[in-house]
């Protein structure tokens, strides 16, 4: 009896090499979603734009009939499922950043505060600047940053006491990279004589740790009254 075959017939092999295709940037596309859970709005058009190049390379195998009109334009088959995933890029975006919703670590970030004030205090300018979060690093180069903190901090000297006046929470604020900031505001007292107020903001992106985004001492010092609060 002659065996009978399952699947029977034959396949275009460009559509095929299109499904194959299709299908590897699907799971390229998930393993770079594993390594790099916080694209930048630029990456998120990216990879939805590839996203519908796949979906358009897989949809070419699947059988039936699919048609998108639009006032500008008429497609069917697998164009129909690259316009379908192209246009549908704002609606995902939002999705995405609302299922997104930042959590920030648990733990307080005033030891990784403390820490990279240290650093700053003994002089260490390269740990301090390790310390920081890796988009304050891009913002500022090593010498960028040796050159701020050599004419803001160093002439002010050593610090004889610092005291935390003031903290506060914010969600991706308006200007900044998205995360969840934390800000310490310290009266920071110098030997030299003089009082400034001093802030630190720690950046988080998930629930794990805390990194120094951004120091500013106020160049204005401190009034005795104000000092003295």
């Amino acid at each position: 009896m002659p065996s009978r075959s399952i699947v029977s017939g034959t396949i275009n092999i460009n559509v095929l090499l299109s499904f194959v295709v299709g299908v590897a940037i699907v799971i390229f596309m998930l393993g770079f979603a594993i390594f790099n859970p916080d694209p930048t709005p630029f990456s998120q058009w990216v990879f939805i734009t590839v996203l519908a190049l796949a979906a358009a390379g897989v949809g070419a195998v699947i059988p039936g009939m699919l048609e998108v009109q639009l006032p500008y334009v008429k497609a069917g088959g697998a164009l129909a499922l690259f316009l379908i995933v192209f246009l549908m890029k704002p609606a995902i975006i939002i999705g995405v950043d609302k299922a997104r919703e930042l959590v920030g670590p648990k733990i307080s970030p005033s030891a990784v505060v403390h820490e990279y004030l240290e650093k700053v205090d003994n002089g260490d300018v390269q740990g301090a600047w390790s310390a920081l979060d890796p988009e304050s690093q891009a913002r500022y180069p090593f010498d960028q940053y040796k050159s701020l903190v050599s004419g803001a901090r160093e002439p002010l000297g050593p610090v004889k006491k610092r005291t935390e006046i003031g903290a506060s929470k914010l969600d991706s604020p308006s200007g900044y990279p998205r995360g969840v900031y934390s800000i310490t505001t310290f009266r920071t007292d110098f030997q030299s004589g003089v009082s400034h107020r001093e802030s630190v903001a720690a950046r988080a992106v998930d629930p794990k740790q805390w990194r120094v985004y951004e120091h500013n001492i106020d160049p204005n010092p401190l009034s005795s009254s104000s000092a003295a609060r």
